[in-house]
């Protein structure tokens, strides 16, 4: 198992996220999914026209567990509690 620190704007704005196994990450590959992909649900549309994507740490949870063949899900969201970790990752 595996406990994963997502950073999102600034070291204050964090969550974590619990995975099975350890496993490897290329954040770049995240992110070629989130901004390419069409088929997942974190578009945000308004009428007909796309504005982009909204995500935090449920984004990654939905592609690790897609993708990396492990089960994740988020365990602290909008924390401000700091936990031991495994890996840190800065979106």
């Amino acid at each position: 198992m595996m406990i994963i620190k997502v950073i999102f704007e600034n070291d204050k704005d964090f969550e974590y996220i619990y995975c099975s196994n350890n496993i490897c990450i290329n954040i770049n590959e995240f992110s070629d999914w989130i901004y390419n992909d069409k088929t997942h649900p974190f578009w945000v549309y308004e009428g007909n026209n796309v504005l982009g994507v909204d995500y935090r740490s449920d984004a990654i949870v939905y592609w690790i567990n897609k993708y990396k063949n492990t089960s994740s899900y988020v365990l602290k969201d909008f924390s401000n509690e700091n936990i031991s970790y495994d890996l840190m990752i800065k979106l």
